[in-house]
């Protein structure tokens, strides 16, 4: 086959996936350094020649024996990272396996990409819908595809082949790469662990949610600049410029944690702001809620919350069950909730409303002297309640703060600071958010842990007319609802691999399967159980449990949830 024929029929097999790539590939100059050498098997050997020297990609005797070794004990299958392509033996290997659910493969330099695939047919591999291709990504690219693709839940375990003839020639930039896998591996494991807690619980809020959420019409905004108003014990401190503030020409936009500190003070916030899908959050409004004030919360916070103010506003976050209602039912706003804490959200808003200058009050991001929050948030109330002579205030205060491990201290002034990791990438993601904003914000002098946002040169000040509020809704709720069970119903079973599943899906199945999938995670967490060894010592054994058994558990879970919605709301 003629090389341009060759690379033309390769390049479409790559746009299958990655259109992109494809256009990147072919206008590329194929790389100088690229031979092809050919095995004693008759099979093609990619080589690379520099400083006068040829170095094969594969064995020149037997490369497909060679791919064998490299994929030998992988047949239970998983998520696969790729480091070099060659001939792409070591992945057309994996692919035999249908437990194997996706490959990653990457290369850095896309010169000699193009050259191999004027020379070696690789329209098997990218006409596979597992397979992807990365040329020298960018870490924020590699990030987002694991983020993307990469779902223990239903992929399997993350595994690494590497082709070491080819990361040898760069072994800087490769190991570069495998540093940002590290990293997102743990940022998936945090984000899967939290699907497992929550997965059922955001379902059944945001189906709880749906009738109020049919019929809020409260629009917020624009507003000129804010208050954001965290419950950091800094706040205490700072509540004197909240009063001096201009009233006229600023917005409090308290969270709901910080809601109790500011009643109390007599200060009632313009906008109040919830993202917490627990139950526990309801305690921030025990003491009740200002009639007037409009409270901006997740679709998935829990309906009860909800239900306590009189004037809403539900936004959606990137939950892909809300984002499904987005689509079919009511588009409502888009809020950032990724920081993992309300404070995060609320600048966020402010931002959104159109707000040029944002004041953070009560941001500590840590436990100054070993206090938790500032003086009226509701744990004083809480543990107050709880206290005895036995067990005081002060000492669950302690207990509280000691619950998360490690807790590190640190030493500022004549203080000391207490914080945890969780603490710590809150702070890095507000830090990270702050730099990418339209609004200059400036964070008050506090006890904590001061704020340092990413400096930004391009900063553009926001002259359009900003507005957060929900369209109009395409469907009632309940139709939504019954449409919706009709096609989960409907959703073929998974036979194989989830990479070889989604395959065969049409885009409206997989947006369907997607939004199954933090019930997916929780139904698989549940099927942990937990069992006794030697004496009583408790163990944790993981029963196993096959795709298609897990899709079908979550399926007929969900199927009850909306069967018992449907039927409360006809009564």
């Amino acid at each position: 086959m003629k090389s341009q024929t060759l690379l033309e029929r390769n390049l479409l097999s790559v746009s299958v996936g990655n259109p992109e790539l494809s256009g990147r590939i072919q206008r590329a100059e194929p790389s100088g350094e690229f031979r092809l050498l050919t095995s004693r098997s008759g099979d093609p050997v990619p080589a690379i020649i520099r400083e006068g020297y040829t170095h094969a990609l594969h064995s020149q005797i037997d490369p497909h024996r060679e791919a064998g070794r490299l994929v030998s004990g992988h047949e239970s299958g998983g998520y696969f990272v790729c480091f070099g392509l060659g001939a792409g033996n070591h992945v057309q290997q994996l692919l035999e396996y249908d437990a194997v659910s996706h490959v990653l493969v990457i290369e850095t330099d896309i010169a000699l990409v193009r050259a191999a695939m004027e020379s070696i047919d690789y329209r098997l591999l990218f006409l596979d819908s597992r397979v992807r291709l990365l040329i020298d990504p960018t870490p924020e690219e590699l990030r987002r595809h694991l983020l993307s693709t990469y779902l223990p839940a239903v992929t399997g375990g993350l595994n690494t082949i590497t082709l070491r003839s080819r990361t040898a020639l760069c072994p800087t930039v490769f190991e570069q790469m495998v540093g940002v896998i590290r990293d997102a591996i743990g940022e998936i494991a945090d984000d899967y662990t939290v699907q497992s807690y929550f997965g059922k619980r955001w379902f059944t809020n945001i189906v709880a949610n749906l009738p109020l959420a049919e019929v809020d019409t409260v629009t917020l905004g624009p507003i000129r600049s804010a208050w954001v108003v965290a419950a950091g014990p800094s706040l205490e401190q700072q509540l004197e410029l909240l009063r001096d503030r201009n009233t006229v020409s600023s917005a409090v936009i308290s969270t709901d944690t910080a809601l109790r500190a500011l009643l109390e003070c007599g200060i009632v916030p313009d906008i109040v702001v919830s993202i917490d899908c627990q139950h526990v959050s309801y305690h921030h409004f025990l003491g009740g809620y200002p009639e007037p004030v409009p409270l901006v919360l997740d679709l998935a916070s829990p309906p009860v919350v909800a239900r306590r103010a009189q004037r809403r506003v539900f936004f959606s976050s990137s939950h892909p069950f809300a984002r499904y209602v987005n689509d079919k039912m009511r588009p409502f706003p888009i809020l950032d909730t990724s920081g993992g804490n309300v404070t995060h959200a609320a600048v966020f808003l402010a931002d959104v409303l159109g707000a040029r200058e944002i004041h953070l009050l009560g941001a500590d991001y840590s436990y100054p002297d070993g206090k938790t929050y500032a003086r009226g948030t509701y744990l004083y109330p809480h543990f107050g309640a709880r206290s005895s002579r036995v067990s005081p205030l002060e000492s669950q205060f302690v207990t509280f703060l000691l619950r998360s491990n490690p807790v590190r201290r640190t030493r500022r002034g004549s203080a000391y600071l207490y914080t945890t990791k969780l603490l710590s990438a809150y702070k890095d993601r507000l830090e990270k958010l702050i730099g990418r904003l339209s609004a200059v914000v400036n964070p008050a002098p506090g006890l904590g842990l001061p704020i340092v946002p990413t400096p930004r040169a391009d900063r553009r000040r926001k002259d359009e007319i900003s507005i957060f509020a929900a369209g109009a809704s395409k469907r009632s709720w309940r139709e939504f609802l019954t449409a919706y069970r009709e096609s989960i119903r409907d959703l073929p079973v998974p036979q194989s691999s989830y990479g070889i599943y989604t395959g065969s899906l049409t885009s409206d199945q997989q947006a369907l399967v997607n939004t199954m999938l933090p019930v997916v995670a929780a139904v698989r967490h549940e099927l942990t159980l937990a069992g006794s060894a030697g004496k009583g010592t408790p163990r944790r054994t993981e029963i196993h449990v096959s795709l298609s058994q897990l899709f079908s558990a979550a399926r007929e879970w969900i199927d009850a949830v909306l069967a018992q919605a449907l039927n409360s709301g006809s009564t």
